[in-house]
């Protein structure tokens, strides 16, 4: 173990956070890094964030109320190391972590993906983590597909979205059908939905609005083009916060057609917040995300995509069932319910 044996308890904590991405990049660690480091913080504990994303370009940067060191040199990984009570990983980085051994501080780590490439071989820098791994206090998996399929032992605690931004708004009307929220990159699957969509019926005009930038978006805006739906899909861009729980809320049904195995997959639970019915992909951690409020289709099947597409838009009865499961899937996965899972394991293991 890299810390000692649980002995008392200590009232405040000095963490040391670690994130290799955060804010400005957006994404799910993001996120989630930006949701629990502020809970741990408002908890009155002492913390500081290391991240390897440089500083914002933009003069207007968002502002936290715990240190954030970016880029932090090896000089300032050994100091930042001896300070802190504990080290929390939010997903592991071994670039990091490599003071803890020689400080024998408490360890968490958070498995937030898959320890292994995109074409599912185990590298020697996987193999480095899992042996990390077994040198942890306390490993979380963010979902029962990582768990097995990584860490067997670990705990599992799902990530949370913010239900103080994505929730049902008044005097929104649902009146588009289907939206996507990600980046446009291959494994996304997004030219997987403009074949299944582009394939509806032309009985009603049905919609789709993209949300998300990357380096496929040329080429799906031609893919919608030669289709002939152009006219009937929005790329909307990037939008995120206020306005993009405002676009969930204009929409019916959200899709996550990942190609990959997603980890966990937050963008469901901010759509099911909204109000969307989600449809996702049937594989990896996904379906724990979708749970009950949506429903699910064959990874990479363009046939049951469509199939599923025009079962839901077709059935209103359909949709407020799933929304109304939803409720009690969405009140497990709320930010406060789920850092106070977290805020427990790192005040009973710095307590050493």
């Amino acid at each position: 173990m890299l810390g000692g044996k649980f002995v008392t308890f200590i009232e405040e904590v000095r963490v040391l956070f670690t994130s290799n991405r955060f804010h400005p990049d957006v994404g799910g660690i993001e996120t989630h890094s930006r949701s629990l480091a502020g809970f741990f913080h408002k908890s009155g504990h002492e913390l500081i964030l290391t991240t390897q994303t440089p500083v914002d370009p933009d003069p207007v940067q968002m502002a936290f109320d715990f240190p954030v060191v970016r880029q932090p040199s090896l000089a300032e990984l050994l100091r930042l190391h001896r300070w802190a009570d504990v080290i929390f990983q939010n997903n592991i980085e071994s670039k990091t972590l490599w003071p803890a051994l020689f400080h024998r501080k408490p360890v968490i780590i958070t498995i937030q993906t898959w320890i292994r490439s995109s074409s599912g071989k185990i590298r020697w820098i996987d193999r480095l983590k899992k042996t990390l791994l077994h040198r942890a206090n306390s490993v979380v998996a963010i979902s029962e597909s990582v768990r097995k399929k990584t860490f067997p032992s670990a705990t599992v605690i799902p990530n949370s979205y913010d239900d103080t931004v994505f929730k049902i708004q008044r005097g929104i009307t649902r009146q588009r059908d289907f939206i996507f929220v990600g980046r446009l990159v291959s494994d996304k699957g997004v030219d997987l939905l403009l074949k299944a969509f582009s394939a509806l019926p032309g009985d009603r005009r049905h919609t789709l609005t993209v949300v998300g930038t990357g380096p496929e978006e040329a080429r799906l805006r031609m893919m919608a083009e030669s289709l002939g739906v152009c006219e009937r899909v929005d790329f909307a861009g990037a939008v995120c916060g206020e306005a993009l729980a405002r676009l969930l809320n204009a929409h019916c049904i959200a899709v996550v057609p990942s190609t990959w195995e997603e980890p966990f997959g937050i963008v469901a639970l901010e759509a099911a917040a909204c109000g969307c019915v989600v449809l996702g992909s049937e594989a990896g951690g996904l379906p724990e995300a979708v749970g009950p409020a949506g429903c699910l289709f064959r990874r990479g099947d363009v046939v049951d995509l469509k199939n599923h597409l025009l079962k839901l838009i077709r059935d209103d009865s359909l949709q407020e069932h799933f929304r109304a499961a939803a409720r009690s899937h969405l009140e497990k996965h709320r930010s406060c319910y789920l850092s106070k899972k977290y805020l427990k394991l790192i005040e009973e293991i710095s307590a050493q």
